[in-house]
Parts: C-alpha cells; sequence; structure tokens
C-alpha cells in the first residue's frame, strides 16, 4: 500500500485521475462520506498519522472530504506539502479557490486549484 506522503499522494491522484468521469466521481463520494477511512484504505498510515486523524472533529474531516472530493471530481492539480514529525506541533491546512459555472446542456467549467499543507509551529 501507499504511504500517506507528498509521494504517495501524488500516486494515488494519478491513479484516481486514470479512472472515467463515473468511477472518480464514485471515489469521490466514498471520499466525502467518510474521509479517513478512505485515507486509511487507500494508504498505509503511521501510529503517529492515526493518532492525528483520531484527534481531529468529525466536522473537519467531513470539510476537508467535501473539499477533496470536489477538487476529485474537477481532477484539479492537488499540491502536497509533506507530512508534520510529531503529533503536538501539527497543523493541517487545506485550501483551495473555485468557480464552477453551469449553463444548460453545455459541460460544467470548473477552475480550481488546492494546497495541503503540514506546518510544524
Amino acid at each position: 500500500m501507499t504511504e500517506l506522503n507528498p509521494e504517495g499522494m501524488n500516486q494515488v491522484m494519478g491513479e484516481l485521475y486514470a479512472l472515467n468521469d463515473e468511477l472518480l466521481l464514485e471515489e469521490a463520494q466514498q471520499v466525502c462520506s467518510d474521509f479517513k477511512s478512505w485515507l486509511t484504505n487507500k494508504f498505509t498510515v503511521t501510529d503517529q498519522q492515526m493518532e492525528y486523524l483520531d484527534g481531529v472533529p468529525e466536522k473537519v474531516l467531513f470539510m476537508w472530504g467535501a473539499q477533496l472530493a470536489a477538487l476529485l471530481v474537477a481532477r484539479t492539480q492537488i499540491e502536497i506539502f509533506g507530512p508534520p514529525q510529531t503529533f503536538r506541533t501539527k497543523q493541517t491546512d487545506m485550501e483551495s479557490q473555485s468557480k464552477i459555472r453551469h449553463i444548460p446542456g453545455q459541460p460544467p467549467q470548473v477552475e480550481m486549484s488546492a494546497s495541503i499543507e503540514f506546518i510544524q509551529p
């Protein structure tokens, strides 16, 4: 299984973006539904990473999952800056910008960018 780090995330993103739109949407729905389970099914998670995830409130996990799901469906390039070293000094920032335009009879026009940064204060 793939490690949860920038290289591993890039590998998984490549695999996901090779899927057709229908399968990618199903994957995004899983991300949105249960972000932590999706991570642990896609990646080898260290004890420290799991301890961190266990400490993140459900509300935050849901918001991260919803944000990542939208980015996946848009096939957005996601920049990841890599993982914190210790539990007590972790902070995770997920930032994205998006514009989604719907015109009846046309495919959606999507402009998105994202970065995920693990910070050690």
